[in-house]
């Protein structure tokens, strides 16, 4: 587990910087917060299912079975940035940017866990 743990987090890592910035680039055009990271989350999401399946987990399990895990686990991680965003920026107004990048660090969390145990279990892992 520690292995795909600092796997996860090197992709992670590059993964949660370029959503910001995508983020960041589409608020810049004036676009709302809670709308930015919806149209921005659903692209990484496709992105990051090979870049975990065959680096981070190392997986064997098969498409079929691994891609309906997956997106339940990013539909939690989807729902969970949404909502953390709209309560901390709509409704206590504190800065949308500041409050993205805690969440994507907390959901990058979040999505670990269900992905390891869930969707990429060990024994799937390739050897």
């Amino acid at each position: 587990m520690v292995s795909s743990l600092v796997r996860y987090s090197m992709t992670g890592a590059g993964m949660t910087v370029a959503i910001y910035f995508a983020y960041w680039g589409v608020t810049a055009l004036s676009v709302t917060p809670v709308l930015a990271i919806a149209l921005v989350y659903p692209g990484a999401v496709v992105a990051s299912y090979f870049v975990n399946r065959g680096f981070a987990f190392r997986s064997g399990r098969g498409h079929r079975e691994a891609t309906w895990r997956f997106l339940l686990v990013h539909t939690v991680g989807y729902l969970l940035n949404l909502g953390l965003l709209t309560l901390f920026t709509i409704v206590w107004s504190f800065n949308h940017y500041v409050v993205e990048a805690l969440v994507l660090v907390l959901v990058g969390g979040v999505l670990f866990l269900g992905l390891r145990f869930f969707v990429f279990p060990l024994s799937s892992q390739k050897r």
